[in-house]
């Protein structure tokens, strides 16, 4: 894949792991996992499904015991992310977890949920 990969350390490891095909924006699925006692973010524009997701962090990164707590879809453009929708394979995770995950990773940035269709959206931090 070209483009962009964002990270945030972990204990052991990587918090937060976004694959993304610009180095400017990203829109695609994400998942929320437990690995052990720390939760992990993983998102990738490419997927179709998150299903894919979990199968890349079980067999690409080795992660065997990985497991999904939910997900959704994440937009960020503009110094904002936008967390909507949820994982049909694993439902809605808990959205406050992923938007902690995703400030800790990008500061400057508001992180919202929803909006779409001509909705604002809400702003979580």
């Amino acid at each position: 894949m070209q483009g962009a990969l964002w990270t945030l350390k972990g204990t052991h490891v990587e918090k937060v792991r976004l694959n993304s095909k610009s180095e400017h924006f990203m829109s695609g699925k994400y998942l929320l996992l437990k690995v052990g006692e720390e939760t992990i973010l993983r998102a990738d524009a490419g997927a179709s499904y998150h299903i894919e997701i979990l199968r890349d962090v079980r067999e690409v990164e080795g992660l065997k015991n990985a497991i999904p707590l939910g997900g959704g879809r994440m937009d960020i453009a503009y110094r904002q992310v936008r967390l909507h929708d949820f994982s049909g394979d694993f439902g809605k995770e808990d959205r406050a977890v992923t938007a902690q995950l995703m400030k800790e990773l990008f500061p400057e940035f508001d992180i919202v949920e929803g909006g779409g269709f001509g909705l604002e959206p809400t702003k979580l931090l």
